[in-house]
């Protein structure tokens, strides 16, 4: 059965996606959970035990947000293109969105 990859970008997603991964987990389903370094949400991520990836970072200036995103988009690439995902779930990732039409998921 494909896995579920689910990017979560900011902590109060984390806990949006706490019971969805849990759900989808008792439908059989493997879960594949990637995040970017931002603010608290890897000790939010932790704090609710869900085990996750990183994959890139947040910038504030337009041109650090641009490179960041390219980077992060590569390394998601990198993470999902060898693991049989079926199905990619976010709240606001646009390189989440970008990886899974590109590898049309």
């Amino acid at each position: 059965m494909p896995a579920i990859w689910i990017d979560i970008v900011n902590a109060p997603h984390a806990r949006f996606f706490k019971p969805v991964i849990k759900e989808v987990k008792k439908l059989g389903f493997d879960v594949l959970v990637t995040a970017r370094v931002y603010g608290y949400l890897e000790g939010v991520l932790r704090l609710l035990d869900v085990k996750f990836k990183i994959a890139g970072f947040h910038h504030v200036s337009l041109k650090e947000k641009l490179i960041s995103s390219i980077k992060r988009m590569e390394a998601l690439f990198r993470m999902v293109k060898g693991e049989e995902v079926g199905a990619d779930v976010s709240k606001a990732s646009s390189e989440a969105v970008g990886v899974g039409f590109g590898l049309v998921l």
